[in-house]
């Protein structure tokens, strides 16, 4: 038989003890449980609803989780919130947890931990740690992937766990970071705010893998037209405010051009070459700052013409008459090879003219021509040739050493109409 009895108030006896009933006190209108309480609802209504009417500016309602402890210790645990449920098998079991943890209780230097768990196939795996140190998302290393959604992308921030990938603005990143962003903005930006460190670099791409050549490369690909194709495609390097300070781009994927103060300055053509933008620019060598006499700003190398002539521009018939040179900067060096055939009209001293750039004029850039080979010439026996290059000209007068003195001109007369020499000679030209 079950009795039931009802009262609409019960009174405490002195304001001290309140109320007892069964390890349940109720006290001034609180409730204090010595004894584990259950809450037990058949639908789905709220089971506890803490409210505070409380119209000030301070927290409330509020819930504590109090661990008590005389004894406080490190890696004590202080709460721990279950969500629980059944299995298929009927087994209850923790399918999400939350907990809380006494790191360091010390006076003035406490910390603590707060992590959250999700069970992942049969077993709590640890989703977040938040501690005096770090917070850690997936520290179970499992194979979980991590979303950051933005207004417009679903995949503003995502992390492959499974490819150990991250892409920004995609959710199949191909690469360790890949980064896809609107057509209108930047894709990426590297500031650095440190104005007194001077070798602070923005950005820094460096591979440690050194097995493979291949491997070892770091890839910078642009791609303006998306398809390798007819677009130009720019590295653009500026200060804040100016507009293509310096710039590398590829053109129509042929030319490597590298650009400063919005000018071209060089180029790698497609065929490899490095081409100056202006023939004005070059190189300085042996200096640390820009100085006129250190710019190498020319090399060129090519054939020119021998012309063999009295004083008077009467040429003297050559069958052979080729030549060569090299020019590097204000340096020409030459050579050639000259065979004549008939002297025609000249008379009198003879000269080597035609040179492809005329010596420079000042007594100091006067340049002596050597002939190593001479053959079919009406000179003295014991004797030789050479010539001396004629400043503010393209001509080399030829002399003979046959006096005691030194030299005299080499005339018509003692060239001959077969007489043969080979010559090379250095001079400036600036």
């Amino acid at each position: 038989m079950t009795s039931t009895i009802k009262v609409d108030t019960i009174s405490e006896n002195t304001s001290a003890n309140g109320v007892a009933v069964d390890g349940v006190t109720l006290k001034d209108g609180g409730i204090a449980a010595t004894l584990a309480s259950t809450i037990t609802t058949a639908d789905n209504t709220t089971q506890l609803t803490l409210i505070s009417t409380d119209a000030d500016a301070d927290t409330g309602p509020k819930l504590d989780l109090t661990r008590n402890s005389a004894s406080p210790a490190a890696n004590d645990i202080l709460g721990n919130i279950r969500f629980m449920g059944e299995d298929s098998a009927g087994n209850s079991l923790s399918y999400i947890g939350i907990f809380g943890q006494l790191i360091d209780p010390t006076d003035g230097s406490e910390d603590g931990s707060l992590e959250v768990d999700v069970r992942l196939a049969g077993t709590n795996r640890s989703r977040m740690i938040s501690n005096a140190t770090e917070t850690v998302f997936n520290d179970d290393s499992v194979d979980l992937d991590f979303r950051v959604e933005s207004d417009d992308n679903v995949n503003m921030l995502f992390v492959d766990g499974g490819n150990d990938r991250v892409g920004v603005g995609t959710g199949t990143p191909s690469s360790a970071l890949e980064i896809v962003g609107a057509s209108s903005v930047p894709q990426l930006t590297v500031r650095s705010n440190n104005a007194t460190a001077a070798n602070n670099a923005g950005l820094i791409l460096y591979n440690t893998d050194s097995a493979t050549a291949a491997s070892r490369k770091v890839e910078l690909l642009l791609d303006a037209d998306g398809a390798n194709g007819s677009g130009t495609d720019y590295l653009l390097i500026k200060k804040t405010g100016n507009n293509g300070d310096a710039e590398i781009r590829n053109a129509n994927n042929a030319n490597l051009i590298f650009s400063t103060n919005n000018a071209e300055k060089w180029r790698i053509d497609n065929t490899g070459n490095l081409v100056p933008g202006a023939t004005s620019l070059g190189i300085y060598l042996g200096v640390s700052s820009a100085t006129a006499a250190n710019l190498l700003d020319d090399y060129e190398e090519g054939t020119w013409t021998i012309v063999l002539e009295d004083h008077s521009d009467n040429a003297i018939t050559l069958s052979t008459n080729a030549g060569t040179y090299i020019k590097i900067g204000g340096q020409v060096t030459i050579t050639g090879y000259l065979i004549a055939t008939a002297l025609e009209s000249a008379s009198g001293p003879i000269r080597i003219s035609g040179l492809p750039f005329n010596i420079l004029g000042n007594a100091r850039n006067y340049a002596a021509m050597t002939i190593g080979y001479a053959a079919g010439l009406n000179i003295t026996a014991g004797t030789s040739i050479a010539g001396i290059g004629i400043v503010n000209t393209a001509n080399v007068n030829i002399v003979n050493f046959d006096v005691a003195a030194g030299s005299t001109n080499l005339t018509a007369a003692k060239f001959s109409a077969d007489g043969q020499f080979i010559f090379t000679m250095t001079y400036t030209v600036v």
